[in-house]
C-alpha cells in the first residue's frame, strides 16, 4: 500500500487481526470465528465496496450500532455524573443518537428528532444483540467475581478441579503465545 494511504469506510478494530493475518499471508481458520474483516482487499481497490454496511459492539457499560454517518449509542448512567472509574455498573443511559457527518463529537442527541433513524437502528441492534452470547454483568468490586468463569475454562476435563497438569498446559500455551521467537526464553 502506498505510504500515507487514508481510508474513509467505516471499519472497527475487530478488522485489525485478519488484515494483519493476510498480510502476513497466514489463512484465517473458521473455527477462529474471527469477527472481523480482512481490509486488504478494500484497501487495494477502492472499487471493491465497503466492509461493513452495519457495526454492532458493546462493551462494559456501552452499546452502539453504527450505520453509515448514524450511531446510536448507550453508555453508563455514571458518565454523565463524570464517573467513569467504573466503580460499580449502573444502568445504562436511554439510547442516543447522533450524526457523525455533522456532529463527531457525540454532543446533540437525535434520538428525539429521528425518530425513524432511531428506530431503524434499534431494530438492528435488538436483531443482532438477540444473536449474542449472554453474560452476565462484571461487577468492580474488591473481590473478583470473574474468577470462577476464567478459572472453569481451565477445567479441561471439566471435573469441576484444576489440576497442576491442566494449570501447566494452560501455562505452556500461553508461554508459547507470548515466546514470539521461539528461543524458549521471554525477552522483556
Amino acid at each position: 500500500l502506498p505510504a500515507g494511504t487514508v481510508y474513509d469506510p467505516q471499519a472497527i478494530q475487530l478488522d485489525f487481526l485478519p488484515t494483519a493475518l493476510a498480510a502476513a499471508g497466514v489463512e484465517a481458520k473458521t473455527e477462529w470465528n474471527l469477527d472481523g474483516v480482512n481490509l486488504l482487499p478494500y484497501l487495494k481497490n477502492p472499487t471493491f465496496g465497503i466492509p461493513h454496511d452495519v457495526l454492532y459492539w458493546r462493551s462494559i457499560g456501552q452499546t452502539a450500532v453504527r450505520k453509515g454517518d448514524w450511531k446510536l449509542v448507550t453508555y453508563m448512567s455514571k458518565i454523565d455524573e463524570g464517573d467513569v472509574h467504573r466503580s460499580e455498573t449502573p444502568p445504562p443511559t436511554a439510547p442516543r443518537l447522533y450524526n457523525l457527518s455533522t456532529d463527531i463529537g457525540e454532543t446533540n442527541d437525535l434520538a428525539n428528532s429521528e425518530t425513524d433513524k432511531y428506530n431503524e437502528l434499534k431494530s438492528l441492534w435488538d436483531e443482532w444483540y438477540a444473536t449474542m452470547e449472554q453474560t452476565p454483568p462484571v461487577r468492580h468490586t474488591t473481590t473478583n467475581n470473574r474468577a470462577p468463569s476464567i478459572l472453569s475454562r481451565l477445567d479441561a476435563d471439566k471435573d469441576g478441579k484444576i489440576s497442576k497438569d491442566e494449570a501447566i498446559a494452560q501455562i505452556k500455551e500461553n508461554f508459547a503465545l507470548i515466546d514470539s521467537n521461539r528461543d524458549g526464553e521471554i525477552d522483556l
